[in-house]
C-alpha cells in the first residue's frame, strides 16, 4: 500500500531553522545562477568563434554583458559564506 507523507507545516517551530532553510535555498540559487551565467559565456564564445562579421558586434557584447553577469553571480555566491576562523 502506498503511504502518503505527512504534511510539512509552513512554518517552521523555531525562527533559527527557518533562517537555515532560507540561507540554504540561497545559496543554491546563488550556485545555479553560476551555472547559467557560465553556460552563457561559454556559449557566447563558441559563437564568437564561428559566426560572420555581421552578427559578430551584437555577440560579442552579449559575451561582455553575460561576463559581467558571472562577475555578479560569484560576487553573490561569494557574499553568502561567511569568513571562516583559523
Amino acid at each position: 500500500m502506498l503511504q502518503v507523507a505527512a504534511p510539512v507545516s509552513a512554518s517552521p517551530s523555531s525562527p533559527r531553522l527557518s533562517a537555515i532553510a532560507r540561507r540554504r535555498r540561497e545559496r543554491e540559487a546563488a550556485k545555479a545562477a553560476m551555472v547559467v551565467t557560465l553556460g552563457a559565456v561559454t556559449v557566447t564564445g563558441l559563437m564568437l568563434l564561428g559566426h560572420h562579421r555581421s552578427h559578430k558586434s551584437a555577440i560579442k557584447s552579449a559575451h561582455i554583458v553575460t561576463g559581467a553577469a558571472v562577475l555578479g553571480a560569484s560576487w553573490w555566491h561569494y557574499s553568502l559564506y561567511g569568513r571562516r576562523a583559523r
